[in-house]
């Protein structure tokens, strides 16, 4: 089930690198989203990932990012988006935590 399977989205397929020289975007929901956020969509590069990010993950890109270069992802869930957020090879195979706290969601933070 994706989270905003309802909203149909046209977007390329992701990018797939074949040099050898790219990394991954790696992401995962903190702990404050235990009981906010099941699943979210992740869009990278206007590519829309085939798998969702699940709480208790980490998620890792299908689509590639080539060396030396940044690119724009966006993650949404049906009550909260994050993005648009910037990932730069080499450092997008570290994994980004993405925290569910904020002003209209002040029960995540306690």
């Amino acid at each position: 089930m994706v989270a905003c399977a309802d909203q149909k989205l046209d977007t390329p397929d992701p990018f797939v690198c074949t040099s050898g020289n790219c990394c991954k975007l790696r992401l995962k929901l903190h702990s404050d989203c235990v009981d906010v956020v099941d699943l979210a969509e992740v869009v990278l590069d206007e590519a829309l990932e085939p798998e969702p990010i699940t709480y208790g993950a980490t998620f890792t890109s299908v689509g590639d990012i080539p060396n030396g270069e940044k690119r724009t992802y966006w993650v949404r869930s049906e009550d909260i988006q994050w993005g648009p957020l910037t990932v730069e090879c080499p450092n997008g195979n570290n994994i980004v935590s993405l925290s569910c706290c904020s002003d209209d969601n002040k029960d995540a933070c306690q």
